[in-house]
């Protein structure tokens, strides 16, 4: 490959230095007179699809420049309650990662929820409630909003409170 470039052409260290990062937070302003930042550059879904944001913020703008106007003003009244839904379901996402965090570092917690889900697995017709939170969670199919209502519904509370007893119950392993 090296002859490929110019003989005086420094090839020690790579011109190139790849250092991904994940867009977690929105622009402050995301918008301005004839400009408007659309997806991961004016707001995105925390750990989710840029594309869908994208989606949504672009839709937003287009639709605010095509029947309200280009301005800063008009974008702010008709642009920026989108980022902001956005970033208010962004905030609850945070809250329910941070609440998943402490759950796995308890291991009779990380117990009980997969007991939860094995059952909901192997029962037909069951209610897969922790299985499609834990789906929509990490693969962004429902905003966090959603997720959470589901989380707070009295019938999984029940059930994962449920699971949270079992999986604290002490048990015989088999041969002891």
């Amino acid at each position: 490959m090296k002859q490929c470039f110019p003989p005086d052409l420094p090839l020690d260290s790579p011109p190139c230095h790849c250092s991904p990062h994940i867009s977690v937070r929105g622009a402050v302003q995301p918008f301005a007179d004839r400009l408007v930042f659309i997806g991961d550059c004016g707001v995105t879904r925390l750990y989710k699809d840029g594309i869908g944001a994208a989606y949504r913020t672009a839709k937003a703008a287009a639709t605010t420049a095509i029947f309200h106007g280009i301005s800063a003003g008009d974008f702010r009244r008709h642009y920026r309650p989108v980022c902001r839904r956005i970033g208010a379901d962004n905030a609850i996402g945070r809250t329910i990662f941070a609440y998943t965090r402490q759950l796995r570092k308890l291991r009779h917690d990380v117990r009980a929820m997969l007991r939860m889900v094995s059952r909901e697995q192997l029962e037909n017709g069951g209610r897969p409630g922790m299985s499609v939170v834990l789906w929509d969670l990490f693969t962004g199919s429902a905003p966090y909003r959603e997720i959470l209502g589901r989380m707070l519904r009295p019938g999984f509370l029940a059930r994962f409170l449920s699971s949270l007893i079992l999986a604290n119950l002490p048990f015989k392993r088999n041969g002891g």
